[in-house]
Formats: C-alpha cells, structure tokens, sequence
C-alpha cells in the first residue's frame, strides 16, 4: 500500500516537472546585454525584438524580425515545431506569439536591421501603422520571402 503512494507521489512529481518543461514561451529579454543569434548585435530596442523557441525548449533572441525571419530560413530544422514570439511595437518589451501578430513592412519605419519591419498584437493596429508607414500587413511567408531576397538568404 505504503509502494503504491510513494509510486503516485513520483509520479505525479513527473508530470509536473514535464508540464514545467514544456512551456514554449518566451523567455526574458535583457535588452542591452542579450546578443543576436543571427547577426551577434546586442539587442537593445524594446519594440523589435524577437524570439524563437524549439520545440525542446531552446530560446534563440534577435533584435530584429529580419533576424530571425533570416536565422529560420539558415536553419531548416527550426521551422516546424518552433514558436515564434515578437515583440509588440505598440507595448514594448511584451511578446506576442507569431501566429497571432501582425507584421508590418512599412517604408518609414525604423527596424534595427533596417527592413523596416514591426508586428502588432491586433489587425486593427497593423493596418494603422501600414497606413503611417506608407506600407502594409505581411504574411509571415511574405516576410520570410521578403527577408531572403532582400539579404540574399537560402
């Protein structure tokens, strides 16, 4: 009886450690110390950065979408089952998950890379700032493709 208790007990013990592991969020920034995993800048600006998240929970920083539009494509092994998470350029230092975002390519806006992209956690604030920009609402194939011609990037 006494085995069989100490057997839940582990047990249970394991599934919480493994729910623990398998949180594919994004990871804290330290703006001005952390460095780009794609272009070795420190990353510095609150409302450009940018994250990947493998499935086995390895964090990869960038300063920029462009970074890590660029890192995905060199890396092929990180586009399925990864996460992206991009910083909000409307909340700066918050993160919203990839799928949800709406990336901006706009002419006027100042990305650290220089592509002049942003992403926005509602469509609503996406069309606005395409609108400000002089620019418009992208597709994350869209940026990838954009990033690969613009960088010369296979």
């Amino acid at each position: 009886m006494r085995t069989n208790v100490i057997m839940a007990l582990v047990i249970a013990l394991m599934g919480t450690v493994g729910l623990g592991c398998s949180d594919q969020g994004p990871a804290r920034m330290h703006y001005g110390d952390d460095q780009c995993d794609y272009c070795k800048m420190n990353i510095v600006d609150p409302a450009f950065g940018s994250q990947l998240v493998s499935d086995k929970g390895k964090v990869f920083k960038f300063d920029s979408i462009e970074c890590l539009a660029a890192y995905e494509q060199t890396h092929k092994s990180l586009q399925t089952g990864s996460t992206r998470w991009l910083a909000d350029i409307n909340q700066p230092g918050s993160f919203v998950e990839g799928r949800k975002a709406f990336i901006v390519s706009g002419h006027t806006l100042r990305s650290p890379m220089g592509l002049g992209l942003a992403a926005t956690s509602r469509l609503e604030d996406g069309r606005q700032l395409a609108t400000e920009t002089n620019g418009r609402v992208l597709s994350w194939q869209e940026v990838r493709d954009y990033v690969a011609e613009a960088w010369n990037v296979r």
